[in-house]
This record gives C-alpha cells, sequence and structure tokens, in this order.
C-alpha cells in the first residue's frame, strides 16, 4: 500500500481541520520554511458566486491591516497554490 503524500499550498503543508463552515474549511498547517511553525489556514469554497468571493477577498485585504491581541495575523493569502505574502509585516 502507497502512503499518499502530504497535500500543499505552497510552502504549507496542511494537516487536519480544525473547522468546517458553509464557505470555509479551516485546516492545521505547518510552514515549511519557518521551521515547520504552525498556522491556521482558511481554504475558501469555491462553488461560492463570485458576489461572495468577491467580498471574502475585500475582507482579506482589510484584515491584513488589522492588528489586534485578539485577532490572528494575516500573514499571507492567494489562491490555489499561490500565496502572497503580507506586505505590512
Amino acid at each position: 500500500m502507497e502512503i499518499d503524500a502530504p497535500k500543499r499550498i505552497g510552502q504549507y503543508a496542511i494537516g487536519r481541520t480544525l473547522g468546517d463552515g458553509g464557505s470555509c474549511k479551516v485546516k492545521l498547517a505547518y510552514d515549511t520554511l519557518n521551521n515547520n511553525k504552525k498556522v491556521a489556514i482558511k481554504i475558501m469554497n469555491m462553488d461560492l458566486s463570485l458576489e461572495v468571493r468577491k467580498q471574502c477577498e475585500t475582507e482579506i485585504e482589510a484584515m491584513m491591516y488589522l492588528k489586534h491581541q485578539h485577532v490572528l495575523e494575516i500573514i499571507a493569502h492567494g489562491t490555489e497554490d499561490y500565496v502572497k505574502p503580507n506586505k505590512t509585516r
């Protein structure tokens, strides 16, 4: 029996599901370029309407500039295998 290679999105190795909602899943992942630091990756359901996807992208752009002790920092965002680092870091 062959073991599947771990799934990856860019530099992130994808682990187990942390949460699942109507529009997204949140997965535990490991940043392979940063000592396998644990990160959470939110994966959007691509079956959503274009309008809802655009709204999510607008929210992501706004969240990139939000800094608060009770809000997770967005360190990168992108689509499919493309991940763009947050320019504000």
